[in-house]
């Protein structure tokens, strides 16, 4: 463990580093987001909540409190140009993502 310097989250994915407009308490329709194609049961829908809950689960097993992360951002968020802008009144049918309008 002391020789790790650190790790990587997102390698080769396209997770947004921080997600704006929906969180993994929301349900659409009384379904959780949880069981979107996107969150896919998931803990965490966006990778920096999910990179320092691991690395303090890491800290917690052992790895020395410095020990780093690094989060891939070249291809961040999904949904490219159809990326929803605000909170509520969004579909998309490859990722599930789905969300009542207000």
């Amino acid at each position: 463990m002391n020789n790790v310097t650190g790790f990587i989250a997102n390698t080769a994915n396209f997770g947004v580093l921080k997600e704006e407009h929906f969180t993994i308490n929301d349900t659409v329709n009384g379904t959780s987001v949880r069981q979107s194609k996107w969150v896919d049961w998931n803990h965490y829908v966006d990778e920096l909540s999910f990179a320092q809950a691991f690395r303090t689960q890491l800290i917690s097993a052992g790895f020395p409190s410095n020990t780093g992360m690094l989060i891939d951002t070249s291809r961040n968020g999904w949904g490219g140009s159809q990326r929803p802008t605000a909170g509520r009144g969004y579909f998309h049918a490859r990722y599930g993502i789905m969300q009542e309008t207000e």
